[in-house]
């Protein structure tokens, strides 16, 4: 992967018609995840971002809004992730937000889980539920 369009084509082509777009537009929530994924009667939200990941951790940050956004959905009950891709064809990193803002504070920086697939995907949620 080069940049975040091919992490997000990676994800069309994993996901497929359980996949919701969501595009900035007037009126639009600025910081709102980039894709809406429906699994077992749910739609989670997902960030998706390209970077480094060296020894399990990612080295990017959301910006901003997005954190804040994040916060409304964790406060709210909503699990929501951020999707790594890097330089490799097929490795992405997957992570719960939760992790991300416990490790802005210091905490454990190996929580990503690589995911090779939409069954890896499945599965690191369903381990964090």
């Amino acid at each position: 992967m080069r940049n975040e369009g091919d992490v997000r084509t990676w994800v069309r082509e994993q996901l497929g018609d359980e996949s919701f777009w969501v595009e900035a537009a007037a009126g639009g929530t600025v910081g709102m995840a980039d894709c809406l994924w429906m699994m077992d009667g749910r739609l989670w939200p997902i960030e998706l971002k390209y970077g480094n990941v060296e020894a399990g951790w990612w080295s990017g940050s959301l910006r901003p809004q997005q954190e804040k956004v994040g916060r409304r959905m964790m406060a709210g009950g909503v699990g929501t992730w951020i999707l790594v891709g890097e330089d490799s064809d097929d490795v992405l990193w997957m992570m719960d937000i939760e992790v991300y803002f416990e490790a802005k504070l210091g905490g454990d920086k190996t929580k990503m889980c690589p995911v090779i697939g939409r069954s890896c995907m499945v599965q690191v949620v369903n381990e964090r539920q």
